[in-house]
């Protein structure tokens, strides 16, 4: 009976794909169905794989039986663009024109004044050419489309230091603005506000480092470098910029930030901006560079060239130590906490400096614990 019931149903499952098929390729119109690939998908598909002559039969085909079905504002846009590739300029402009006119205040009417714009452009006529992107930027401020279109000029002329320019179109976008484009825009209003003035953008580029707007914050940095006359507002830009450079990492970052700070500490080894970028370098030789021992000797040098009771002494003084300690170098991490305490007496009670010097000690009774340079 089981074995019986099993044949019945298998029959009746090839019946009914039978049935199925018959109907699949004999019904009209079948190509609605959601069996089958809709017109512009396969469209679609065609011009993925470069082959606009069927792409152009199938868009042309469903336009002329589908004229007032959703789907022809995509059919016309996809035949505009073939049209376009294809030299037939006339016919892509009225398809495009077809398209701005169906669906008014949409994507696809903003992406169709785009394309209208190239067409102009192809053909030489700058002035029709802008129109287009003017009306782009007036109607669809907000677009997706028109974002990428007119922030690729807004952000050439930001480039080109074309501020007041930038800062019109930026101004238009704001809405949609996100990532570099929103902090070139915050930059540009800034240095319009600011008038230019070098001191006013230190400023500004310094409350931006501390609200954590490293972008913004680089920008400005930027700006002030070429454009400030200051020695020393120059070179505090400089050094912030590369510490932006350093915050962000990457071979190429560090790199760059490295060549800034010496650059900057070899010119003026002893002012203040030549310290702190000899302190950068320590950070950066410590840590990603991972050649403590050149740390250890630029702390030391440092030591010398500052005078004692200085910020840059004790820290060169104290990061000697901390690294001689980390690295289990015991006999030299004595010697150099002695020379902190000697320098800086109240450290030799300051608890986590003690905790370290009895950790020195420990090493050196224990020879074994000590590592080799």
């Amino acid at each position: 009976m089981q074995r019986l019931y099993s044949q019945s149903f298998t029959a009746a499952r090839a019946a009914i794909a039978i049935l199925a098929g018959c109907f699949f390729f004999t019904t009209e119109g079948f190509a609605e169905n959601s069996l089958q690939v809709h017109p512009v998908e396969a469209a679609k598909v065609a011009i993925k794989a470069k082959n606009d002559e069927e792409a152009l039969k199938l868009l042309s085909s469903f336009i002329r039986s589908n004229a007032t079905t959703p789907e022809v504002i995509e059919a016309r846009f996809l035949l505009g663009q073939i049209q376009a590739r294809q030299g037939q300029v006339d016919e892509a402009f009225r398809n495009f024109s077809a398209v701005i006119t169906a669906a008014r205040d949409t994507e696809w009417a903003a992406k169709a004044l785009e394309e209208t714009a190239k067409l102009h452009e192809a053909r030489g006529n700058r002035t029709r050419a802008q129109q287009a992107r003017d009306t782009l930027l007036r109607d669809f401020s907000e677009s997706p489309t028109t974002l990428r279109v007119w922030s690729v000029v807004a952000d050439r002329h930001y480039q080109a230091r074309q501020f007041k320019e930038a800062l019109v179109i930026y101004e238009r976008l704001s809405a949609s603005l996100r990532g570099p484009a929103k902090e070139q825009f915050e930059s540009a209003k800034t240095i319009i506000e600011s008038g230019g003035d070098p001191a006013r953008l230190l400023e500004a580029a310094n409350r931006a480092l501390k609200n954590n707007r490293r972008d913004l914050a680089m920008n400005l940095y930027e700006i002030v470098s070429k454009q400030g006359t200051n020695p020393a507002t120059i070179a505090e830009a400089r050094v912030k910029y590369a510490w932006c450079l350093y915050s962000v990492g990457g071979p190429v970052n560090l790199v760059e930030a490295e060549k800034i700070w010496t650059t900057i500490a070899s010119q003026e080894p002893k002012s203040e901006w030549g310290g702190q970028s000899r302190w950068h370098l320590v950070q950066l030789h410590a840590g990603p560079k991972r050649e403590w021992q050149k740390a250890v000797e630029m702390c030391a040098a440092i030591a010398r060239d500052f005078p004692s009771d200085s910020f840059r002494h004790e820290q060169a003084l104290y990061t000697r130590a901390w690294l001689l300690r980390t690295h289990k170098q015991w006999g030299q991490a004595k010697s150099a906490f002695e020379d902190l305490v000697r320098y800086y007496p109240a450290k030799g009670s300051h608890p986590p400096i003690v905790r370290y010097m009895e950790e020195v000690a420990d090493g050196l009774a224990n020879p074994s614990q000590a590592s080799t340079p």
